[in-house]
């Protein structure tokens, strides 16, 4: 992953999405496995991923992939609709 991103983090990274596209949204079916495969062969300790919104598929795929879970919401209507 290269060299740190946070000089008062050493060892942490952050690699992150496109907010340009909604291409990353809809994942064909191989680049999703592709991507998933790849955050199963990362050296971390720890790996977050922030999938946003909703319970589409691909993010209920993204969610469930992990060994530890966290759905945060706000008290507002929006936030806690589909959880």
């Amino acid at each position: 992953m290269g060299r740190s991103n946070s000089p008062q983090r050493p060892n942490l990274r952050i690699i992150p999405g496109t907010g340009e596209t909604l291409a990353t949204a809809n994942l064909a079916y191989s680049k999703k496995k592709r991507l998933i495969r790849h955050f199963q062969e990362l050296d971390a300790d720890v790996i977050v991923v922030d999938i946003g919104a909703g319970t589409s598929y691909y993010a209920c795929n993204f969610f469930l992939m992990a060994d530890h879970h966290l759905a945060v919401a706000t008290p507002a209507p929006t936030s806690i609709l589909d959880l």
